[in-house]
Formats: structure tokens, sequence, C-alpha cells
């Protein structure tokens, strides 16, 4: 019983020591229909361009280690590209890394995260009611490892 009690406590005493700390920055951001043009949303009074070089200093700024974004225009994962390459991974960052694409209506969503402290263990899509009906605007649930 002895050998098991001193087991425990050098156990512990082990683990107290190795605790470590950080900071995780968390941003959320609305690009209202970034990269997505119609009739009220036009190209001049919502300009790709300007978004990219906004969301740029919001991010140098902010630094974040995780970012989510909605209403991205819905095309494939081109917009989620361009947002990466023109904002994100601007001004010596390199680090961030996006979700898979899944968007299923005109807008979606997408995760972006600071590589070097995270990575994507698991994504999937929430898009029907308890009811079975389809969702308006699907639900993306993300795992991610630290």
């Amino acid at each position: 019983m002895r050998k098991i009690t001193l087991f425990f406590i050098f156990s512990v005493g082990l683990s107290w020591g190795q605790t470590i700390t950080d900071t995780i920055q968390f941003m959320h951001y609305n690009l209202l229909n970034y990269r997505n043009i119609t009739s009220y949303c036009t190209s001049s009074n919502n300009s790709p361009s300007k978004k990219d070089d906004y969301m740029s200093t919001i991010v140098g700024y902010l630094m974040p280690d995780i970012i989510t974004v909605n209403e991205m225009v819905g095309d494939g994962g081109t917009g989620a590209n361009r947002l990466l390459t023109n904002a994100l991974n601007q001004d010596g960052r390199n680090y961030y890394k996006q979700a898979n694409y899944s968007a299923n209506s005109s807008l979606c969503n997408m995760l972006y995260y600071n590589k070097n402290k995270f990575g994507l263990l698991n994504q999937t899509k929430i898009d029907r009611a308890l009811n079975k009906t389809q969702l308006v605007r699907q639900i993306d649930v993300y795992t991610l490892y630290y």
C-alpha cells in the first residue's frame, strides 16, 4: 500500500510541474456576402478587394488563433481560398489553414485556424432539422486538437 501511495504522490507531483498555460484568441466575423455579388450587394458597395484589405488589417491587429466567418459565397471554396490568401496569410503571416469546404447554399461558413497551434481532427455538418426538413443554412461542426 505504501508503494502505491508514493507512486500516486510522485505522479501527481510530476503532472503539476508540467502544467502549461497558453492564451487562445478567437474571432468571429460576418463577412456579409463576401464575394457574393447581388442586386443589393454590388462590387461598388461591397468591394471584395476592400474587404480583403479590411480583414487583413483586423487580423493583423487581433492575431486570432481561430477565426470563424459566415456569409461567404458558396462557390465551391474559391471565396474561402481567396480570403485565406488575400487577407489572412498576408503581412508575414503564413500559418493560417482552413477547414474543408462543405456548403450547400449560396452563402456558407468557414473555419480558419493557426496551424502552429491546432489541427483539424473532424468536421461534419448539420443540414436537417430534427423533423428531417432541410435547414436554410447548414451548421458546421468542427473538432480541433491542440
